[in-house]
């Protein structure tokens, strides 16, 4: 009798031995299981960084699917923080003034007012651009004079360009109800334009009729500077580098590199005043010799 009880004794301690094994292997396995929970959270996140989140996503558990869902916020927050800070993946257009900041005195250009008129004489069609109390002509003016002249004596540059006038030529070359600006005109136009840093590339086409300046680097990469060439044409004004004709040497000069426009201001020298933009992004008023043939934007 003793016997069998010490055998189920035996049994008995036995039975208790290998349950602590169970439970002391539960444990460990227990103690792993958030390392596995990790990789996955791991493997989450580098699917979130490719175009196949959705794919990766429905191949995991629901454990996997909580963990792709917290990481989609993480992703949302980062893309809203983006756009506070204006990296915003759209470029505005030119004319919106909700992303810039206007100088003293500048237009805003959402106000600027374009239209067309017809020269009665020639029936030719010009646009017109109002830049906040001044209506310009907002292409030069190609009306044919004696002593006016065509850029490489050729009439298709007189059709994109205008023609060249002398200034006794340009005080009678606007048609009826426009006249040839003053120097305060330009002045004017210049501070409405953003000011003389701002001005010409505001003034002047968005065409590639201006130079450009590129030169190589030291990896022989051709690279072009950003403050030469076209401008962005914020007020319409599309300004042409039409040249100029120089009667003293016989020859056009600087086309594609420079445009000049008359004015009736006489300056403290005795010479008339002028507009100029230039292909390197430079604006102002200068005078010049009268004879030289320049280009004609009338005012109202």
């Amino acid at each position: 009798m003793f016997r069998i009880r010490d055998k189920e004794m035996k049994n008995f301690y036995f039975l208790c031995f290998v349950a602590f094994l169970i439970v002391a292997c539960g444990k460990e396995s227990s103690s792993t299981s958030p390392e596995v929970e990790n990789d996955y959270s791991s493997n989450s996140e580098i699917a979130l960084s490719s175009s196949d989140v959705t794919t990766s996503s429905e191949s995991k558990g629901q454990d996997d699917q909580k963990g792709s869902s917290s990481s989609n916020e993480n992703v949302a927050v980062s893309s809203s923080s983006i756009s506070e800070i204006g990296l915003s993946s759209s470029i505005a257009e030119p004319n919106s003034s909700s992303t810039m900041v206007l100088a003293e005195g500048q237009v805003d250009p959402s106000t600027v007012v374009k239209g067309s008129f017809v020269d009665v004489r020639d029936n030719k069609t010009y646009k017109t651009v109002k830049i906040g109390n001044q209506t310009w002509m907002a292409e030069n003016l190609n009306f044919a004079l004696d002593s006016s002249y065509c850029y490489n004596d050729s009439i298709e540059y007189c059709d994109k360009y205008g023609r060249l006038y002398s200034l006794d030529q340009a005080k009678i070359a606007c048609p009826e109800g426009w006249r040839l600006p003053d120097s305060t005109d330009f002045h004017n136009l210049i501070i409405a334009a953003g000011g003389k840093d701002n001005s010409a590339i505001s003034l002047k086409s968005r065409t590639e009729d201006w130079d450009t300046l590129c030169e190589y680097d030291d990896y022989d990469q051709l690279v072009c500077r950003e403050d030469y060439g076209p401008g962005n044409d914020l007020y319409g004004f599309n300004a042409l580098p039409a040249g100029y004709w120089d009667p003293w040497y016989q020859e056009y000069r600087f086309h594609k590199m420079t445009a000049y426009f008359w004015s009736l201001t006489i300056g403290d020298i005795g010479l008339p005043i002028t507009l100029f933009i230039q292909y390197y992004n430079d604006v102002g008023i200068r005078d010049i010799f009268d004879y030289i043939g320049l280009s004609v934007r009338c005012i109202k």
